[in-house]
């Protein structure tokens, strides 16, 4: 069980620095979306870096603002993830997502793409 434990410690460790390195060089490269300099649309990611780095400031209400779908979705995935933390840490289990939900949050993504663009 200490193992398990040392293994999450080092897993968020990770998570976080690779985070943090993420939205530098993002930020200091400009990085600009493809889908909205090719097609000139907003694709279903779009301002999810600037929403990671209002969470960062605590600024939820811009983040949320930033993008909808992806704040929502931040926020599922970190219940989910410690969850599963605790079931890695209590009994030794780790499964993968289902495939089903997996495609359903895909369909959701590009249905909140088409209506982000609409709208």
């Amino acid at each position: 069980m200490k193992k398990r434990i040392i293994n999450v410690i080092i897993f968020i460790i990770i998570l976080l620095m690779f985070a943090y390195f993420y939205i530098r060089i993002l930020h200091l490269i400009h990085f600009k979306c493809p889908i909205k300099e090719i097609f000139n649309i907003l694709c279903a990611g779009c301002g999810t870096t600037r929403m990671i780095i209002s969470i960062f400031h605590f600024n939820f209400y811009k983040a949320f603002m930033y993008n909808e779908l992806m704040f929502v979705t931040f926020i599922i995935m970190f219940f989910y993830t410690l969850l599963k933390i605790y079931k890695y840490i209590r009994f030794n289990e780790i499964k993968l997502p289902n495939k089903k939900v997996l495609i359903a949050y895909f369909i959701i993504c590009i249905i909140f793409m088409i209506l982000r663009n609409i709208i």
